[in-house]
């Protein structure tokens, strides 16, 4: 049986250290990235291999071309951005390998998570949607 083999986006995180875990408990092959040496998930006995790559919030170029390399040289079944890479990767997932085995929402879907006005109406229209149908349940009287 072949194992699955993820590689991690970001090691230097709590949320990181918890997907290394939860996958490295499943059988899970887990390499991960990281410009820091002393990254968090080094130092976990489920990490295979920490990849030593440009900072993606100061050299975006670099940390995208540190990724690629890995990506093409083949052999991972899966890249789980864990943090802000998520986002760089959608806006950029061009700049991937067309093969590349990562799943990501669009990128204007990250656009609208992060801005708080675009938010603010999302909330407000499931806000809207959920007095409308408590006032159906229970037969309260519109304001």
């Amino acid at each position: 049986m072949t194992r699955l083999r993820v590689l991690l986006s970001k090691a230097s995180s709590l949320t990181a250290r918890e997907h290394l875990t939860i996958l490295g408990v499943a059988g899970v092959r887990v390499e991960a990235m990281s410009s820091d040496r002393f990254a968090l998930c080094r130092w976990s006995r489920w990490t295979r291999r920490l990849h030593r790559c440009p900072a993606s919030g100061t050299d975006r170029a670099g940390y995208l071309q540190a990724v690629s390399a890995l990506l093409a040289g083949g052999g991972f079944d899966a890249l789980l951005p864990t943090h802000e890479q998520a986002w760089l990767l959608a806006v950029t997932r061009d700049r991937l390998p067309p093969a590349a085995p990562v799943t990501l929402a669009p990128a204007e879907a990250f656009a609208r998570v992060h801005s708080k006005a675009a938010f603010a109406f999302v909330v407000a229209l499931a806000a809207r949607r959920s007095w409308f149908c408590y006032q159906q349940l229970f037969a309260v009287p519109p304001r």
